[in-house]
């Protein structure tokens, strides 16, 4: 690749990074992956059968053998929920995404080979959301790939949108608020319509937790915005008295 080509696509990769809305696409894309893995993790640890029994396929054979292999069907759903957890965080979010990379493509590999229904479009969907995180933080894992005792120098103004307490805030309700809520509903499996009900509620805070979040960043975006601009206003007055 020569270097024009090279700039270009470093210029572009810096439009994409500085945008603010962007950057909150990319926190909430964090949210949705990771909390999305953390019941079919948790399964997993607890030793319950992902598939339902009686199902047939080759699909629904190969999750019935994974089941039987114990430790390993452990195992997979520790990764998933801890780099659930690791993507929520948002600080280890690009480490998550990494130990998610080739869980997820394993899945979508499995799906679109052995079952023809829905789920092989929403394994790509996260597939390629994953992606799209990596791509979002290059430049903190470009220089894997570098030789020994060589960098990539990557272009990285130090203005670029990130998370806040307010995302960080966000990201443990996320994890905590419909944790308890399902497991109160686990406590009252026998009343069928009210665990139903306390599952929806678990399932509705995932989309209100993050609008909350996004509508206290945005006030507090916009207080901090025009706080600045009332101070570029009253500045040029300021030094216009001092000099008189």
């Amino acid at each position: 690749m020569n270097q024009q080509k090279k700039r270009s696509m470093l210029t572009l990769y810096d439009r994409i990074r500085s945008s603010r809305y962007l950057n909150i696409f990319a926190i909430n894309l964090r949210f949705l992956i990771g909390f999305g893995f953390i019941p079919s993790g948790i399964k997993k640890i607890a030793n319950v059968p992902f598939a339902n029994p009686g199902n047939t396929g080759p699909f629904f054979e190969y999750l019935d053998a994974l089941y039987h292999t114990g430790y390993y069907y452990n195992l997979i759903g520790w990764a998933q929920v801890i780099a659930a957890i690791l993507l929520i965080t948002q600080r280890f979010a690009t480490v998550g995404a990494l130990i998610f990379l080739p869980i997820i493509f394993n899945i979508t590999v499995l799906t679109l080979s052995t079952i023809g229904s829905f789920t092989p479009f929403i394994a790509t969907m996260m597939l390629l959301g994953i992606i799209f995180l990596l791509f979002w933080d290059y430049y903190k894992w470009v220089n894997v790939f570098s030789s020994d005792n060589k960098a990539i120098e990557v272009y990285r103004p130090n203005n670029y949108p990130s998370y806040n307490k307010v995302w960080i805030t966000t990201g443990v309700s996320i994890l905590l608020i419909p944790t308890v809520v399902m497991g109160l509903a686990e406590l009252i499996r026998s009343s069928t319509t009210d665990h139903n009900l306390l599952s929806l509620i678990a399932l509705s805070t995932v989309v209100f937790i993050p609008v909350v979040g996004f509508t206290v960043d945005e006030i507090n975006y916009r207080k901090i915005r025009s706080s600045k601009l009332i101070a570029k206003i009253e500045q040029p007055a300021a030094n216009k008295s001092y000099s008189a």
